[in-house]
């Protein structure tokens, strides 16, 4: 009977030194959660444990050491009745625990909901290969990558949106998203690489401008298991019990609109990659005007540059889409920025 060898454990502080830049972190596990309501906004207050495991890719690491097991434990999710109750307490009395050791988050993910300049969003249809939610409409999220993305989740929001969603011009070069005036270069030249598309220094960048959520944007303050606060932002937040998560997510419009993507003057292509060899995932990128989420089936425009599809007529099933992109799209409705 395989016995799994004790390791030493490390701070997370230390974590980094044990990584690769090609062993991205999931997420780790958390212990110490809260939520309250201050000020008439949410707060959530999240502990990072000293000792935790963490999972890597296809592996795990315990702090000193690789453990398949770790990963399994990480997989488990809340108790769904549980979390549930604690929801509804934070209901009545405005404050609530949202992870203990018996029940604790995976953290962190994220990512964001992205919208053009003439207020379609832009979703994601997620393939028969993905791990949860197989032929969802999504938004463009994922898990944390690195040690700082943990310690400051609304780092994830711009990483994930580049790493997805990536504009290419008629001529097929791809242009760099610029978020809230900050440019990740060699991000956007990785994804052109790494999916075979053509990258140059000289292409402007397209701006990304995170959309002001008001009150529906919680406070997201994360410290260290001493106290000390490491990052303090704000974020639209997601909680899904069913798979013991928290996404930290923001709502982005492009600087471009949707009548550039009908002329040819743009693409938005899936740049989402799979398994060692980093095989494209060539997922539908489905454009809905934000007015189609008032009706009851999502009227949408299917586009695939790697199928050659465009503009592709669709009705979708509003059951079938994640809990993250239906609650962005939900206050992007509230918003009523573009009636």
């Amino acid at each position: 009977m395989y016995k799994e060898k004790k390791t030493e454990y490390t701070p997370l502080k230390d974590l980094s030194a044990l990584l690769k830049p090609e062993d991205p972190i999931c997420l780790v596990q958390v212990y110490d959660g809260t939520i309250t309501r201050e000020d008439g906004r949410t707060v959530c207050d999240i502990g990072l444990p000293e000792l935790s495991r963490v999972a890597i890719g296809n592996k795990s690491i315990e702090r000193g050491g690789y453990s398949f097991a770790a990963r399994n434990v990480l997989e488990n999710p809340q108790d769904i009745n549980w979390f549930n109750g604690q929801i509804e307490e934070y209901k009545r009395t405005n404050r609530a625990v949202v992870a203990n050791n018996t029940n604790p988050l995976r953290f962190a993910a994220g990512g964001a909901l992205a919208v053009t300049n003439d207020g379609y969003v832009i979703l994601i249809k997620r393939d028969s290969k993905a791990p949860t939610y197989k032929g969802y409409l999504t938004a463009a999220t994922g898990l944390s990558q690195f040690p700082e993305q943990i310690e400051a989740p609304a780092k994830i929001i711009p990483w994930e949106l580049q790493e997805e969603l990536c504009v290419l011009d008629s001529n097929g070069c791809l242009h760099p998203l610029k978020y809230d005036g900050t440019l990740n270069q060699e991000l956007a030249e990785s994804r052109a690489q790494i999916t075979g598309v053509q990258y140059l220094d000289v292409a402007e960048p397209i701006s990304a401008r995170k959309v002001d959520a008001g009150d529906s944007e919680s406070k997201l303050i994360v410290h260290d298991h001493i106290g000390r606060i490491l990052s303090d932002d704000n974020a639209i937040l997601n909680f899904d019990p069913e798979h013991g998560g928290i996404d930290a997510l923001g709502i982005v419009e492009l600087g471009i609109s949707y009548e550039d993507i009908r002329n040819g003057d743009y693409s938005i292509i899936d740049t989402e990659v799979f398994g060692t060899d980093n095989q494209r995932t060539e997922r539908d990128i489905v454009f809905v005007p934000v007015s189609s989420f008032q009706s009851g089936n999502i009227e949408g425009f299917v586009y695939n540059y790697w199928k050659d599809i465009f503009e592709k007529t669709e009705t979708f099933d509003p059951l079938k889409i994640t809990p993250v992109a239906k609650q962005t799209t939900e206050i992007l409705k509230q918003l009523d920025i573009y009636t």
